[in-house]
């Protein structure tokens, strides 16, 4: 099966990512290491009922990931993703992870597994840090470290399977 390009609107069309095929969804999905710019991928689990992506999650908010609207699950996503993309800059992953939300991850096709290239979330990234600094590193309340997901361990060496992230 053949994938399709996924579009999101901003001021004009623009090319963001894929649907991932059918393949794809079957194969197991590798998380990426601290550090490692790879694209996203984003589907549903082929263990759990629930959604996945291959970024570490290390905060969390809601249950799992998800996208294609403004909620709990997208800024779950929008938190986790950012601070990947960002090299760990928690407070401008604070500070931009609902903007992050309405401008990226809510126009995401719902339900639909896909790929988003990396050079767009990096450009997103990169837009954002070229305006002045105006956050702080104050972290919402309601964030915590993430439990129950993979992720890395601190030095990047092995997966940790849930209930073994600190």
């Amino acid at each position: 099966m053949e994938s399709k390009p996924i579009k999101i609107m901003e001021v004009k069309e623009y090319l963001i990512g894929r649907e991932l095929t059918q393949l794809e969804c079957k194969e197991p999905l590798k998380i990426l290491r601290p550090g490692d710019k790879g694209d996203l991928k984003l589907r549903c689990s082929n263990v759990w009922a629930g959604n996945i992506s291959n970024i570490p999650r290390r905060l969390c908010v809601s249950l799992d990931v998800n996208w294609g609207y403004n909620g709990t699950g997208p800024f779950d996503l929008a938190l986790n993703v950012l601070f990947h993309y960002s090299g760990g800059d928690e407070a401008f992953t604070y500070h931009y992870a609902r903007l992050f939300v309405k401008e990226f991850i809510g126009f995401l096709p719902k339900d639909t597994p896909l790929v988003v290239y990396s050079e767009a979330i990096v450009r997103w990234v990169n837009d954002k840090k070229a305006l002045p600094a105006t956050y702080s590193g104050a972290r919402p309340a309601v964030v915590d470290i993430c439990p129950g997901h993979l992720a890395w361990d601190n030095e990047g060496e092995k997966i940790l399977s849930p209930g073994q992230v600190d």
